[in-house]
């Protein structure tokens, strides 16, 4: 796994598990990278190549506590 990907999924598990949630592992998608939280379902998105106005690093799971249905 190249580090620049490496270091952008960390800093995603990184800001998730900060806010509760437990990802599961990583699929690939069309350049990107998605993976849901274990216990609620929110997601992590890390994108290797965003839009000038983009963000690499985004999704519920970034932003919002995990919340256990």
């Amino acid at each position: 796994m190249p580090t620049h990907e490496r270091r952008l999924k960390k800093s995603a598990r990184d800001s998730t598990i900060w806010r509760g949630h437990l990802l599961g592992r990583w699929e690939e998608t069309s350049g990107s990278f998605i993976s849901r939280c274990k216990r609620c379902g929110k997601h992590a998105v890390v994108d290797l190549d965003p839009a000038p106005n983009g963000i690499d690093i985004c999704g519920q799971a970034v932003a919002l506590g995990c919340k256990e249905d």
